[in-house]
């Protein structure tokens, strides 16, 4: 039975990798696979007795569906596209649906690769995001289902000169300063480096979306360089 691609990611409450995914590219009895394009120590991210969670991937064809698209379907040259970011070429990838032909079937295709046969099983990742280009003038509203995350979240950041378009990956509103750890703060090449210049461009940036325009922030070096962690409070009921 072809069930589409599945994830598995590391629940363990407390580590370090909590809230990391790999893709399952091939599975036994007792054993799984996973795709490690980084060349990464697996042992060290699932370590022994770590509790973990494999949960089906969401894809371009369960995300915005297959036979009747949650966006408007047609041809390269009228469809909506979906743009992924491709992490290999550095750049976005457009994807359209088709209605489908008598060289191609229903589905949805990548603009950019043409192929004979659709790429329903794209996966977009768990904190991946994606832009919509609307061809028509009409309004579009989309809903989607799922859960708020309550567990921390690990991502990734690419390597100097390469860029990664991230989804919030809780659902629900949060603030700039919550993106990172004050302790993932740091010059050390596992840490969201500081800039020393009034620009930014020294150290890391991180760019929102704000209607049309891509809004640049970094962290400034020197500011509240001593903070080694977040501060937490409690209180009981009646104090």
């Amino acid at each position: 039975v072809d069930c589409g691609p599945y994830l598995v990611r590391v629940t363990e409450c407390g580590s370090a990798n909590e809230g990391r995914s790999f893709l399952i590219s091939a599975n036994t009895a007792t054993t799984v696979t996973v795709s490690n394009p980084n060349s990464e120590t697996i042992s060290s991210i699932f370590e022994t007795d770590f509790e973990v969670e494999i949960i089906s991937a969401s894809t371009l064809g369960e995300a915005f569906g297959t036979e009747t698209p949650l966006v408007a379907s047609g041809t390269a040259y009228s469809a909506d596209f979906i743009y992924l970011w491709d992490q290999s070429t550095n750049s976005y990838s457009p994807f359209y649906h088709s209605q489908g032909n008598f060289f191609r079937s229903k589905g949805w295709y990548n603009q950019v690769t043409p192929s004979f046969q659709p790429v329903n099983d794209t996966v977009v990742w768990p904190d991946e995001g994606f832009i919509i280009a609307r061809r028509t003038n009409s309004a579009l509203n989309l809903s989607s289902d799922g859960t708020v995350l309550s567990t921390d979240q690990k991502m990734q950041l690419p390597e100097a000169g390469k860029q990664f378009v991230m989804n919030n990956p809780f659902g629900a509103d949060i603030l700039f300063t919550e993106l990172f750890s004050p302790t993932s703060i740091g010059t050390g090449n596992d840490k969201f480096k500081p800039a020393t210049d009034s620009s930014g461009d020294t150290g890391d940036n991180v760019y929102l979306l704000d209607g049309s325009t891509w809004n640049k922030y970094w962290y400034e070096s020197g500011v509240n360089v001593g903070i080694t962690r977040v501060a937490t409070a409690s209180a009981k009921p009646g104090t």
